[in-house]
Formats: C-alpha cells, structure tokens, sequence
C-alpha cells in the first residue's frame, strides 16, 4: 500500500507494539480502557489505516500504557523507543486529516453487497 511506505515512523510503531503485545495476556489487559492495539494484515488495504487511526485518537492514553510496561526486555525496550520520535505525531495527523475517510470506502470496495452498478 502506497499510504503505508510513506510514514515509515508510523509503521514502524504498529509493528513494534503488535509485538510487544499480540502474545502476552498482561500487556493485552493494559490497554482495557482504550481497546487493544488493532494488528494490520498487510493484505487488507485498510486494516493498517485503521490501525494508524486507533494510534492517531490514542496517542496519549498510548504512550501512558506503554511506559508503565514492566521489564527491560528487548521487545518493551523498543516499544518505549518508538513512541520518543519527533515526526510521529505529524505524521499521525496528516493521516487522521487525509486518509480517514478512504477506510470507510475501502471497506465498502470489499464488501460482497457492493455491486457494479452502484460503483457506477
């Protein structure tokens, strides 16, 4: 996906917090009053949208969580890392502001209902 390779920042930060958190219950339950981080398939051209979206309207609530994770480990340790870059929050931004509504469109396109004729 286009929109993808140009926020690598972004990126970046989904793929470190799905895997600081896809496979322990703990940190799952941490994130009880926002939802759970979405994890992307990189197939599904709208799943990383909606996942840049949840970390764009959660970014504090994000960072709050993450910080209280218990460790050194190599996993928390970059996890914490990646939330400290400058352009992330810009970034995050100009996609809430320009790409927001393509998920809405996109899960339309997929659907089963959506006909040739409504395209038209």
């Amino acid at each position: 996906m286009k929109v993808r390779s140009r926020f690598d920042d972004v990126d970046h930060r989904i793929a470190k917090l799905k895997s600081v958190t896809v496979k322990n219950k703990t940190r799952q339950a941490q994130f009880a009053t926002i939802g759970c981080p979405p994890q992307p398939v990189l197939t599904r051209w709208g799943s990383w949208l909606n996942g840049a979206l949840y970390y764009a309207k959660n970014l504090p609530e994000l960072k709050a969580i993450v910080e209280s994770f218990e460790g050194s480990g190599v996993l928390v340790t970059q996890a914490k890392l990646c939330l400290q870059t400058t352009r992330l929050d810009s970034q995050l931004l100009k996609i809430k502001d320009q790409y927001e509504c393509l998920v809405e469109l996109i899960e339309t396109m997929e659907s089963a209902k959506y006909t040739i004729k409504e395209a038209v």
